[in-house]
């Protein structure tokens, strides 16, 4: 039984990190006003996807899905991640709802941002399938697809998993200070960190390139390889300076006898002067 349960209880933990990647954290359901909200805005997205996309096809959905693709873009990077967590739009929502409660609506924005990056890839493949002549045969091109597929995946699931959905979804780079601390030290450099600094972003995109060669859609590539330079923008404008300020204030020599020093320090980040920051944060 013991066995049992903990098995259950890994798999439970396991299926909110998944679904959480996906656009809803499950774990904020005690916040339930929130949350409701979250959650019908969620289901809405997917519902509008197979209305759209999965019921119908020819030049019309082609058009849509190009402009579907734009627009996410425009708000997944240009609004979420750059103005809501970088700039002036996070500022004006501490300012008017208080720090938690704006960090609790930049989730939902980021939640569903990420749910529909990965339906407007999904709807611009299945409207340009098969453009382009594969020199291999098919069922080795649909290995390679499901292996890049299950790499990409597993790869962003381990990461994800090893730094918790807080860091998933930015907590601390919206707070400006530090969320994670253990006796390991500040940052985490186990499993996929071993390998790569950021493992998101490089192999745990390998999914989209997968989907996308799986139908032969060089649209979709070129939508997987856009994507993935934008969150490398983010990493080089934003977060890497937020990471290296952590572990600079890491290099401290600890105050209270702990291995993990806990002294705050102020700095410069994205031009936000005299950000106060931690000791702790995901790898980058």
């Amino acid at each position: 039984m013991p066995l049992i349960r903990a098995t259950g209880q890994r798999l439970a933990s396991l299926s909110v990190v998944i679904i959480g990647m996906m656009g809803l954290r499950l774990d904020r359901a005690r916040r339930w006003r929130v949350f409701a909200g979250w959650a019908a805005a969620w289901v809405s997205c997917l519902g509008l996807y197979y209305a759209v996309f999965e019921n119908h096809g020819g030049a019309g959905s082609r058009k849509i899905a190009l402009a579907y693709a734009a627009t996410v873009w425009i708000l997944y990077y240009g609004v979420v991640l750059s103005s809501a967590l970088g700039g002036f739009l996070r500022r004006a929502m501490i300012r008017r709802l208080g720090e938690e409660r704006a960090y609790a609506w930049f989730e939902v924005m980021l939640g569903i941002a990420l749910l529909n990056q990965c339906l407007c890839q999904a709807a611009l493949i299945k409207a340009y399938p098969a453009g382009f002549p594969v020199p291999v045969p098919l069922p080795l091109l649909h290995l390679a697809a499901a292996l890049m597929v299950l790499a990409g995946f597993s790869w962003k699931i381990w990461a994800a998993s090893l730094t918790g959905l807080d860091i998933y979804y930015c907590r601390d780079m919206f707070l400006r200070r530090t969320i994670r601390a253990n006796e390991d030290g500040p940052l985490v450099v186990s499993g996929p960190y071993r390998v790569s600094g950021n493992p998101m972003y490089g192999i745990g995109n390998l999914q989209g390139y997968g989907t996308a060669l799986w139908y032969g859609s060089w649209q979709g590539l070129i939508l997987a390889a856009v994507f993935q330079a934008s969150i490398y923008g983010f990493y080089f404008l934003f977060e890497r300076p937020f990471v290296r300020q952590l572990r600079d204030t890491a290099s401290l020599p600890p105050t209270d006898g702990s291995r993990v020093p806990s002294p705050r320090t102020t700095a410069a980040f994205d031009g936000y002067p005299a950000v106060e920051c931690g000791v702790a944060a995901k790898e980058p």
